[in-house]
């Protein structure tokens, strides 16, 4: 019996498994510090990100277990040292950890966009806030794909080591003669590069969305009580019940949406964020208590252009990535070459 072989599948899927595991509990453990959300906000993350850790473990399993399944006759094979073995069954099961990789990848970060559907994502979480929670989901998915591609391809090489030495030398010789190895060093070098320069660049604009988003809604909520403590009490300044009517229609324009309820007075001034995301401060003035609501979006100009900073240095990382495999290809070939034509004469 073949140690490694045994289990494989079991394996495989508990790495993807553990490894995503991981990586909701970083995004709902990240988020609320990284994004500067409130404490109900980020409880709310909280339980969003393990239902949704929980159905996407699932799925992955599964997804898993559908392609792992067409190596089976193989894997049975290797398990009990049979010589029956194909070298193409060899090479179909080498791109197991890529396919599963993938496959992790793009489950994943579907079910992440289930906090940019109003119905799904979790209370008082707006729009604005619930697309950074989605890139930073992204970036944190993408960056765990490359130690789960790592642990996937030392359990699959360690079970294609025990095949026997015919459909492995076969394998090796196609594999000498097709360019697609070659093309996949570079590749390879590309992502090498390109990745953590992707996940820099995306983790420093989420960061700083953050950070500007905070300062404007601190900025307009001082607005916003300005706004009613003067001009909408009619006993400020002597502007009556005209000039509050012109205030509300001015505040209006400018993205502050004020009311009058003589029906309740609170004690005391508050500043709350409702289920839809916007803010609403109460102030008490003298014929009841007045109400104005806002939203601190950014402006997309100021995220567009940093989004925009970190493509050119993504573009810039892949191109550099780009010639350094070529090279390191080129070297390899040589190499291949030179043992090739020392080892007759040995």
């Amino acid at each position: 019996m073949s140690a490694p072989a045994d289990n494989f599948v079991q394996r495989m899927i508990g790495k993807q498994v553990a490894v995503g595991a991981v990586a909701f509990a970083g995004m709902a453990g990240l988020a609320p510090q990284l994004l500067i959300m409130e404490w109900e906000t980020g409880i709310g993350v909280l339980e969003a990100g393990a239902r949704v850790g929980v159905i996407a473990a699932v799925c992955t399993a599964l997804a898993g277990i559908v392609r792992l399944r067409r190596h089976r006759f193989v894997l049975r094979a290797l398990a009990v040292g049979s010589r029956a073995v194909d070298a193409r069954e060899l090479e179909s099961l080498a791109g197991a950890p890529r396919a599963l990789s993938y496959r992790y990848f793009l489950i994943n970060a579907f079910l992440a966009a289930s906090v940019l559907v109003p119905a799904l994502r979790p209370e008082k979480l707006d729009e604005g806030r619930a697309v950074s929670l989605f890139v930073l989901a992204l970036t944190i998915l993408a960056a765990s794909s490359v130690p789960l591609y790592v642990l996937l391809r030392e359990s699959t090489l360690r079970v294609i080591e025990t095949a026997p030495l015919e459909p492995l030398t076969q394998l090796l010789e196609a594999d000498e003669l097709d360019p697609a190895p070659r093309r996949r060093i570079v590749t390879r070098m590309v992502i090498a590069v390109a990745l953590p320069i992707t996940l820099v660049g995306g983790g420093g604009v989420l960061v700083a969305h953050a950070h500007l988003r905070a300062f404007l809604e601190e900025s307009r909520k001082e607005t916003a009580l300005a706004l009613a403590r003067t001009s909408l009490d009619p006993g400020s300044f002597g502007l009556g019940q005209a000039g509050r009517a012109d205030a509300i229609a001015a505040a209006a324009e400018l993205g502050f949406l004020a009311r009058i309820d003589a029906t309740q007075k609170p004690s005391g001034e508050t500043a709350t964020r409702e289920a839809d995301g916007q803010i609403s401060v109460a102030v008490p003035v003298e014929d009841g208590m007045a109400e104005v609501r806002f939203s601190a979006n950014l402006d997309r100009d100021l995220t567009t252009l940093g989004a925009l900073v970190a493509l050119v240095a993504v573009g810039l990382a892949a191109a550099l990535g780009t010639l350094f495999g070529r090279a390191l290809g080129d070297d390899l070939v040589m190499a291949t070459r030179a043992v090739r034509c020392w080892a007759p004469r040995t």
